[in-house]
C-alpha cells in the first residue's frame, strides 16, 4: 500500500501542470459564457427555445459545444505519458528499478487519472450554479451535478482509451493524434453497430436523444445513474487492458 501511495504521489506531480492548466482553462470558458451571458445570447440571435432561455443557452454553449470539446480535449492529454515517456527522457532505469510490481506504476497512474477527471467534471458543476446567482440568474444544481455524473463516466472512457493508446506507442505526438482520431471516428461508428446504438459518448455526455433529456427545454429529467455506471464499467475494462499490457511490455531494448 505504502509503494501505491508513492507511485500515485509520483503520478501526480508528473501530471499536476496538464491538469491544473486544464482545469483553469474549462473553469475560465465556465465563467466567461455565464458572466457575459448577456452579449452572447444576443450575438446568437437566438428567439425560440432552448436557445433563448438561460438554461438552454448554457446547454448549449458548455454541455454540448465549447465546454464539453475542453473536457474532451483535457481528458485525452491527461491519458498521455507513463513508462514509453520515461524511456524516452532516460529515467526507466530507475523507475523500474523501485521495489514495486511493473502494473502497480499503471495502476497508480490510472487511479490518478481518474480522479483528475473527476474533478475536471466538477468543474462547471460548482462553477455555473454560482457564478449564476453572481450574475442575477439561476442554473439548478440538480442540473450541473447531473451533467458531472455523466461527464465524470464518459471522461474516464476517453482517459482510458488515451491511456491505452499511451501504453502501445511510444511518441506522445502520436499517441495524442491516434487518440484523438480514435475516439472521434469511434464515437461515431460504433453506435452504427448491432446493438451499440447507445455507445455514443456523445449522445451519453449531451443527452441528445436520450432517455434520461428533455431536448425541448435542454434539461435532465433525471440523473442517469444506469447509464453512468455502464459507461464506467468500460472504462474500467479499458484501464485494465493498458495495465496488462504495461505488466508485459519490455523497456529496455533500443
Amino acid at each position: 500500500m505504502r509503494a501505491l501511495e508513492m507511485l500515485a504521489h509520483k503520478a501526480w506531480r508528473e501530471s499536476r501542470t496538464r491538469f491544473v492548466l486544464g482545469a483553469l482553462v474549462l473553469a475560465a470558458v465556465c465563467v466567461v459564457f455565464v458572466v457575459f451571458h448577456a452579449e452572447f445570447r444576443r450575438l446568437m440571435g437566438a428567439t425560440r427555445p432552448p436557445a433563448s432561455t438561460y438554461g438552454g443557452y448554457l446547454y448549449l454553449r458548455i454541455y454540448e459545444s465549447i465546454g464539453r470539446a475542453m473536457f474532451w480535449l483535457i481528458a485525452i492529454v491527461l491519458g498521455l505519458g507513463g513508462l514509453w515517456r520515461e524511456r524516452a527522457h532516460g529515467t526507466i532505469g530507475f523507475t523500474l528499478a523501485l521495489p514495486v510490481h511493473r502494473w502497480h506504476h499503471a495502476v497508480a497512474r490510472a487511479a490518478v487519472g481518474v480522479l483528475q477527471v473527476i474533478a475536471l467534471a466538477l468543474v462547471p458543476a460548482l462553477l455555473v450554479p454560482v457564478c449564476s446567482r453572481l450574475v442575477g440568474a439561476s442554473y439548478p444544481w440538480s442540473q450541473a451535478l447531473g451533467f458531472a455524473v455523466i461527464w465524470a463516466a464518459a471522461g474516464c472512457v476517453v482517459f482510458a482509451f488515451a491511456f491505452v493508446t499511451s501504453v502501445m506507442i511510444r511518441s506522445d505526438y502520436v499517441a495524442l493524434a491516434v487518440a484523438v482520431l480514435g475516439m472521434r471516428i469511434g464515437s461515431g461508428a460504433l453506435p452504427r453497430l448491432p446493438g451499440l446504438a447507445g455507445a455514443d459518448l456523445h449522445r451519453i455526455m449531451t443527452g441528445r436523444g436520450m432517455a434520461y433529456f428533455d431536448a425541448e427545454h435542454a434539461q435532465l429529467i433525471a440523473t442517469p445513474w444506469l447509464t453512468a455506471a455502464a459507461t464506467a464499467l468500460v472504462a474500467i475494462a479499458m484501464l485494465a487492458l493498458a495495465v496488462r499490457i504495461t505488466a508485459r511490455q519490455r523497456f529496455h531494448e533500443p
